[in-house]
């Protein structure tokens, strides 16, 4: 068993289930594939305080997301390491069996796939969550709130990590979709499944407190 596939169940309870908003009524077993989670409701922020109190929640938010890739990371260097053996092997005639070939293509094959998936379902989570709310952050209705220098330096923090996690993503999902089309796979989806990071600005906006599962402001 490869190092992706044993860790890929507790590698999705942190980085998805953490991610994507349960909300009461949903369906665990329909939330799959295709289904997007519901847009966050906005924060209300009345005061300079409540400003900075989101502001900092915001970011210590993303800061925990990006550190839960690091095993994320791990598994797609991994698959990465594999796929270059194989294909060492393959190009210079190794294989004893053509059904030994064939085995580890398999497997590899099948790690790719669950990789792929994985990274775009937790960049639509990311980008669904903290998206709009980073958004609304630079709305000018509560700019007012965050015109000391800490609170817009702490913005600009919030919208780096943003686009860091964002391109970390669309760089690991390359792996996946190369190997995919190397092993002759279709690895092509809708533009907007296939490239979920790609348009996604740093703006500043929303703290994203649905994105644990939880909300503070209701």
């Amino acid at each position: 068993m490869s190092l992706w596939t044993s860790s890929l169940p507790s590698l999705f309870m942190v980085l998805v289930l953490t991610i994507v908003v349960m909300q009461s009524g949903c369906n665990a077993a329909t939330a799959a594939a295709k289904q997007r989670p519901p847009r966050p409701a906005s924060p209300k922020i009345n005061s300079v305080k409540e400003m900075r109190i989101t502001v900092a929640q915001i970011t210590h938010r993303l800061q925990k997301v990006e550190k839960s890739l690091a095993p994320l990371k791990t598994s797609q260097t991994d698959l990465d390491r594999k796929f270059n053996s194989y294909s060492a092997r393959t190009a210079h005639h190794e294989w004893q069996t053509a059904n030994q070939q064939q085995a580890i293509a398999n497997r590899i094959r099948q790690d790719a796939k669950q990789l792929k998936f994985q990274v775009r379902e937790i960049g639509q989570a990311v980008r669904s969550q903290f998206g709009p709310r980073i958004d609304m952050l630079q709305s000018p209705s509560l700019r007012r709130f965050a015109r000391d220098a800490p609170t817009q330096t702490q913005l600009a923090q919030s919208a780096k990590i943003y686009k860091r996690i964002l391109e970390l993503l669309q760089n690991m999902i390359e792996c996946p979709v190369h190997i995919l089309q190397f092993l002759g796979e279709d690895a092509s989806e809708s533009e907007d499944d296939d490239m979920p990071f790609e348009n996604s600005e740093p703006v500043y906006g929303e703290e994203p407190d649905a994105v644990y599962g939880y909300q503070y402001y209701n």
